[in-house]
């Protein structure tokens, strides 16, 4: 089994002495991912990622949750189950804050909502 802990962490300052604005963007992101692998028959990985995003005008947190899972019934026949999203099924925004020079913009993106996809793998 192995495992990886990270930890992201930005804070942007934007001043525009024209237009007297100022604005200060955080965003602090904590993940988790756990994967393993019992004999060469099952294989796993579990991700959580926390995410917080706060622009002054938004604030949004994001809880990703997600897996991967794949069982090889024999060598050419896999079964193979994968979740993306799973926490989130209603809250799928992302904000992001683009600065340069002369402007300050912010956009909130809409990410795909949660889903569960389970197939077969089948090689010649």
């Amino acid at each position: 089994m192995q495992f990886d802990l990270g930890f992201n962490y930005r804070n942007t300052s934007f001043e525009q002495s024209i237009n007297s604005f100022a604005n200060v963007t955080s965003t602090f992101e904590l993940s988790l991912l756990i994967r393993g692998q019992i004999e060469n028959k099952f294989k796993w990985d579990i991700g959580i990622n926390r995410n917080y995003q706060n622009s002054n005008y938004a604030t949004n947190t994001v809880h990703f949750l997600n897996t991967n899972l794949e069982y090889n019934l024999s060598k050419k026949v896999k079964i193979k189950c994968n979740g993306f999203n799973l926490l989130n099924l209603n809250n799928s925004k992302i904000i992001k804050t683009n600065l340069d020079t002369a402007f300050f913009t912010e956009t909130i993106t809409q990410v795909m909502p949660g889903y569960v996809l389970v197939g077969l793998n089948y090689s010649f």
